[in-house]
């Protein structure tokens, strides 16, 4: 078994208008989210994941829409 990980990053805003400090301002948050797959290395000839657990393309796009732009 190998295992690949992917981190991807984001900034959020907000503001609690009602709270007593500082966070009735805008301020942001950075958030960071580490993804790891564990699988076999695919062996099929011409695959075009040959030699890969899988593509990152492929997991940077589920990443992305599934949790960085919802």
């Amino acid at each position: 078994m190998i295992a690949i990980t992917k981190v991807i990053e984001w900034d959020m805003g907000h503001r609690v208008p009602q709270h007593v400090n500082k966070c009735k301002n805008p301020h942001g948050h950075r958030y960071r989210l580490e993804a790891s797959i564990t699988g076999e290395i695919c062996q099929k000839q011409d695959a075009f994941d040959q030699g890969m657990v899988k593509d990152f393309y492929e997991v940077k796009q589920i990443l992305r829409t599934k949790i960085h732009d919802i």
